[in-house]
């Protein structure tokens, strides 16, 4: 089909001969492929191999460490347990392996909350509060002034400020020279009695 190109406007004119230039370089014959040399292809070839062999390695190595990983994860958790929480039943293996699989079933804020209850209950049993009502010197403890020490300190465990039940209450007893007399006083009545 012929076009009369004297009819048409000047853009009209430029648009048919880009279409038509890009019509007679679409025909234009491919060349054909260069044959890579058979030399070549076996340096292409080993290098592919090594490759992989590398990337095999590159995806042993990375198991591995996520074992070992694991395994000081497991170890960090079992010391925490041993340090931290002593009063839970079961070894410090048992406990840490627990503690690792509930940090990785749970929210990171939840387990944080977690850890806090546990720790406070394990000072609680150190500072013997765990005792009935009206019944504070049935652990043979000092009565009012101990609760009170042994309070704080509780409070400065769960608040971070102390790591042990011990710092904090030896913080709390010198911070508070008044109770630290009382309950040397109480202390000294109960051992007469």
């Amino acid at each position: 089909m012929k076009i009369d190109r004297s009819k048409l406007s000047k853009e009209e004119v430029e648009y048919l001969d880009q279409i038509e230039a890009q019509i007679a370089k679409a025909s234009e014959p491919v060349p054909a492929p260069v044959e890579i040399p058979e030399a070549v292809q076996k340096m292409l070839d080993a290098q592919a191999t090594e490759i992989a062999k590398a990337n095999t390695r590159a995806e042993n190595a990375e198991k591995a460490a996520a074992v070992e990983k694991e395994a000081r994860e497991r170890a960090d958790f079992a010391k925490t347990a041993e340090t931290d929480i002593p009063h839970l039943p079961g070894t410090s293996v048992e406990k840490g392996n627990t503690l690792y699989a509930v940090a990785k079933a749970v929210d990171a804020k939840v387990f944080e909350a977690l850890m806090t209850l546990l720790k406070a209950g394990s000072v609680a049993v150190d500072a013997n509060v765990l005792i009935e009502d009206g019944d504070s010197n049935a652990s043979g403890t000092a009565g009012t002034a101990f609760d009170q020490l042994a309070k704080i300190a509780k409070d400065a465990v769960v608040s971070g400020v102390h790591k042990t039940f011990e710092q904090a209450f030896d913080a709390a007893c010198t911070g508070h020279p008044a109770l630290w007399k009382e309950y040397r006083t109480e202390n000294r009545r109960s051992v007469v009695a």
